[in-house]
């Protein structure tokens, strides 16, 4: 927990302090996981510009980053008017910032493929929205909680082997999408379907990212679920000799007593 915590504050993710109002901590908790969600359609929205689509695909684009800076900066806005340090939670949080500043300058470089100084920023606005995605995963998904990191599993497999179905020319199928998005984030590779093309093979480096992160929950939570479960015996039984003890406690006592009447 508390190497969480410093990751999180290291990179500007960190949140309320704990002695904020219960009323700031109840809506960061409400607006967190609208922003989490809002923050997956930075995938898309790059893809749809690494392969130089129709100008109708390039205004979705676009309309999806300029949803990810007005969710970030009404983010902002809300826990900012409910904090009494402004400047402490801007310290603590300087990377909603980040990511308000760079999906401003990115929507700029929009329709610009040929602009070195363009690629640089979208791919580190794309790296700043990773980084955050793995800090709300660390606050929303602790080892215990297996339904939820089971369900992120799910849509992430889900999602990445739509990624790879729509940038792969090799893969024919949904089903081998999943297959390539399964095997690549897993870190198996079996060979049978690999990325060939450039914006596949970046795709690729962050569903293996990602994988790491939901794998490793996911084996976390399942080692959680049995841990908890002996700490539970133990408990019981903790409880149980306790309850004897009192017993034989309250037995000595009542001897005591009698033999300080005999005397």
């Amino acid at each position: 927990m508390l190497a969480i915590h410093r990751f999180l504050l290291r990179y500007g993710m960190a949140g309320l302090p704990s002695d904020a109002h219960a009323r700031a901590h109840h809506w960061e908790r409400q607006l967190n996981w609208p922003l989490f969600l809002v923050l997956f359609l930075a995938v898309p929205a790059f893809y749809i510009e690494a392969l130089e689509p129709s100008p109708e695909l390039l205004r979705i684009g676009s309309l999806f980053i300029l949803a990810i800076a007005l969710a970030f900066a009404g983010h902002l806005a809300v826990m900012l008017s409910l904090c009494d340090d402004r400047r402490e939670y801007l310290h603590r949080n300087w990377m909603h910032v980040l990511i308000v500043l760079g999906s401003s300058v990115n929507l700029l470089a929009v329709g610009r493929p040929d602009s070195i100084l363009g690629w640089v920023v979208r791919i580190v606005w794309q790296g700043t929205a990773f980084l955050r995605l793995l800090g709300f995963l660390t606050v929303f998904l602790r080892p215990g909680s297996l339904g939820a990191v089971l369900l992120l599993a799910a849509m992430t497999l889900a999602g990445a082997g739509l990624g790879f179905y729509w940038l792969e020319p090799t893969v024919h199928s949904y089903g081998e999408g999943i297959w390539l998005a399964f095997t690549s984030a897993a870190t198996v590779g079996y060979g049978d379907f690999v990325p060939t093309t450039l914006t596949s093979r970046v795709f690729a480096v962050f569903i293996v990212l990602l994988g790491y992160a939901v794998i490793s929950l996911v084996t976390a939570s399942i080692a959680a679920l049995f841990i908890g479960e002996e700490e539970k015996e133990l408990r019981r039984e903790m409880h149980h000799d306790i309850k004897a003890l009192r017993l034989e406690i309250a037995e000595l006592r009542e001897q005591v007593r009698e033999a300080q009447r005999k005397e």
